[in-house]
């Protein structure tokens, strides 16, 4: 781990002013997190999934629902997907039914990306 990642370990939610360069370390996906992030149904649910696991990354915990999103993250992963991403959402308003956060949040944390590429 490099040192400048310990500035955001064991954060809650996501720092307001996220570089660029943070967006890229932690929120751009190798192949099969793709995979398993495009296997998801609905543009909001592979945002959604893309946030926790750039997050979980980023802070090694997961990420409330009831946190806002900046939009410069949101036009991030939209772009890193090639999706349209919302200009203002927390994730609760992404999110249609309860239970996807946390089936999200399971995901990111087991790293078992491939129960959803399937």
């Amino acid at each position: 781990m490099q040192g400048w990642h310990t500035t955001f370990l064991g954060m809650r939610g996501l720092p307001r002013d996220i570089s660029d360069f943070e967006m890229k370390a932690f929120f751009t996906f190798d192949g099969a997190e793709r995979d398993a992030i495009n296997a998801r149904r609905g543009d909001s649910h592979k945002l959604g999934l893309a946030l926790h696991i750039g997050f979980l990354r980023m802070s090694g915990r997961l990420l409330g629902a009831f946190r806002v999103i900046p939009v410069a993250l949101w036009r991030h992963l939209g772009n890193e997907l090639g999706i349209a991403a919302p200009e203002v959402a927390s994730l609760r308003a992404m999110y249609e039914r309860g239970r996807t956060l946390f089936d999200h949040q399971q995901v990111a944390c087991t790293g078992n990306l491939s129960m959803f590429s399937r």
